[in-house]
């Protein structure tokens, strides 16, 4: 909950190791983190992206952050969209595999 005068927020986060049947993965950490005042949740597969959900908070406080932010932030979305196109790839290869296999 944020304080009266608005000098801080509250979040609640959750963390946990997932394990995956993929041998060439191995296990992922994954997380929640929710935003008290307004209930706002979001789920990461990167830790990364628990204080990147944060900083936009400390900045409405008046926080000055720092350019590495803004690079983090574009780090962290270049490799969600390489893990996204390497899921679809497997996807698509073992859709394929089991075809070929039919036939």
């Amino acid at each position: 909950m944020e304080d009266e005068d608005g000098t801080s927020h509250s979040f609640i986060v959750k963390v946990w190791l997932e394990r995956t049947r993929s041998a060439v993965h191995g296990p992922t950490w994954r997380g929640r983190i929710t935003h008290v005042p307004s209930g706002e949740r979001q789920y990461v597969e990167e830790l990364d992206a628990i204080a990147l959900f944060i900083a936009p908070r400390l900045a409405a406080l008046g926080v000055r952050l720092s350019p590495v932010w803004r690079f983090r932030r574009w780090l962290l979305d270049l490799r969600r969209r390489r893990r996204s196109m390497q899921r679809a790839s497997d996807a698509a290869g073992s859709s394929s595999k089991a075809f070929e296999e039919d036939s």
